[in-house]
C-alpha cells in the first residue's frame, strides 16, 4: 500500500531525472552486488531487497566534472534523486522507487536526463533470494535529439553463511540505443570477519560493444574502527573496457533512523572526479 502511494506521488511531483549512481558502491570501487546497500540494493543487485529491513526514504546528491589537460572543462553532470524502499516486516515482498533528475554537459553539448526505477526483490529459499528491477530513461539533448529506453535487470543472491555472500547480476538486458544501458553480466562476493571489517569483489563484462572481452573489476574495504555507526570505505576499480583506473574512498554514518554517506571518485588517468551524498531517514 505504502509502495503504490510513493509511485502515485512520485509520478505527481516531479517530470525528469538522471542516471543512478550511490556514494556507498562508489567509495568501494564501484563494488556491491552481493552487499547490502540499503539505498542503492536495487540498483546494484535487487535481490538483496530482502535483506534490507524497514521501511527508507533516501535522498541523493551526485557530482561529476573532467577537465582537459589545458585545465578547461570537458564534461560535466549533476543529478538529485528521491528513493522509497519498503522492506517493513508485514511486507511479503520488499519493494522500492526511485526517481532522478539530472543534467549535463559534454562535447559541448547539453543535456537533461531522466531515470525512474523500481526494483522488486524476493527470498527463493534460505540462502537464496532474486530480484528484478525495471527502469525508464530518458535523455534530451537542449535543442536537440531526444530518446527513451526501457530496460529490466534480473539478479540472485546466495548467502550460505551470515558473513559470506554470492551474487548473479544481469543488468540492462535488453538491447537499447542508451550506451550506459550497455546489458552487462557481474558476478559478485561478499565477506565480513566478525563486525567491523567487510570486503566486497565484483567483475563485470559489458556485453555489447566488446568484441575482445574486456572487463571490470571493482573491489573494496568497508571498516568500522571506532564503533558508534561510523565506517570507513576504500577501493579501486580497472574498467578495461573504457580504459580508466579510479581510485575511491568515502565515509557513512548509521544511526538510529537517520544515516548519511559521502563517496568519492576519482580517475587515475585523467583529470575527473566524482563526488557523491546520501541520506536516508527510517521510519
Amino acid at each position: 500500500m505504502r509502495i503504490t502511494f510513493a509511485i502515485v506521488l512520485l509520478w505527481s511531483s516531479f517530470s525528469s531525472a538522471g542516471t543512478f549512481s550511490g556514494p556507498t558502491s562508489t567509495a568501494l570501487g564501484g563494488a556491491g552486488a552481493a552487499g547490502v546497500h540499503i539505498l542503492e540494493a536495487s540498483h546494484t543487485n535487487p535481490a538483496t531487497l530482502p535483506h534490507v529491513r524497514g521501511y527508507y526514504l533516501g535522498f541523493l546528491y551526485n557530482s561529476l566534472s573532467s577537465r582537459q589537460e589545458g585545465g578547461s572543462l570537458a564534461s560535466s553532470f549533476a543529478d538529485m534523486g528521491i528513493l522509497l524502499t519498503d522492506a517493513s516486516e508485514e511486507v511479503l515482498v520488499p519493494a522500492t522507487i526511485s526517481y532522478i533528475k539530472g543534467s549535463g554537459i559534454e562535447a559541448d553539448a547539453e543535456f537533461d536526463e531522466t531515470e525512474i526505477h523500481v526494483g522488486l526483490g524476493f527470498k527463493v529459499v534460505k540462502m537464496l533470494s532474486m530480484g528484478l528491477s525495471v527502469e525508464r530513461f530518458t535523455r534530451a539533448q537542449r535543442n536537440g535529439a531526444e530518446f527513451l529506453d526501457h530496460n529490466v535487470s534480473l539478479g540472485t543472491l546466495l548467502t550460505p553463511r551470515k558473513n559470506l555472500g554470492f551474487a548473479l547480476v544481469f543488468h540492462d538486458m535488453l538491447n537499447t540505443r542508451n550506451i550506459q544501458m550497455n546489458p552487462t553480466t557481474t558476478l559478485g562476493a561478499f565477506w565480513m570477519y566478525e563486525t567491523f571489517l567487510k570486503v566486497y569483489f565484483d567483475w563485470s563484462q559489458p556485453q555489447k560493444n566488446n568484441p575482445s572481452r574486456r572487463e571490470i573489476i571493482a573491489t573494496g574495504i568497508e571498516s568500522i574502527p571506532i564503533g558508534h555507526g561510523i565506517a570507513i570505505r576504500t577501493g579501486g576499480r580497472w574498467d578495461q573496457f573504457i580504459g580508466k583506473r579510479y581510485m575511491t574512498t568515502g565515509l557513512g554514518w548509521d544511526g538510529p533512523n537517520l544515516s548519511a554517506n559521502y563517496g568519492y571518485e576519482k580517475n587515475l588517468d585523467f583529470d575527473e572526479y566524482r563526488h557523491l551524498v546520501d541520506m536516508r531517514v527510517q521510519f
